[in-house]
């Protein structure tokens, strides 16, 4: 068992652009600043985790659950004001907001078969 606080900032991650094609980084932009708090929370193979990053007036939180034995997640994300793309006004793009939910509650197991 056992219980982890992160707390961490970014700065520049423009070497993170410098890996993607120009036709990605004409439109989105890598954000700059973030800060970022979490907690996890860790029994036996279970996870709990619920984090909030913030960059600007930008933010994307969330909790999740995994259990690593059993491969069985549910999460759930928020993004609100999340500016990811390049202040071009031809684009007309604004900050991006919304919701994410997943899980995995029965997994498919991949059989390999060597031929």
């Amino acid at each position: 068992m056992g219980d982890v606080v992160l707390s961490g900032n970014s700065y520049n991650l423009d070497f993170i652009t410098s890996l993607l094609p120009s036709s990605v980084t004409n439109v989105v932009r890598m954000p700059q600043n973030m800060t970022l708090d979490s907690h996890v929370k860790i029994n036996g193979s279970r996870y709990n985790t619920t984090f909030y990053v913030k960059e600007g007036v930008g933010q994307i939180s969330g909790k999740a659950f995994v259990d690593a034995k059993s491969m069985t997640y549910d999460a759930q994300v928020k993004a609100h004001q999340l500016a990811i793309a390049t202040p071009n006004a031809s684009l007309g793009l604004q900050p991006f907001g919304g919701n994410l939910a997943f899980r995995e509650v029965e997994p498919t197991y991949f059989l390999l078969k060597h031929v």
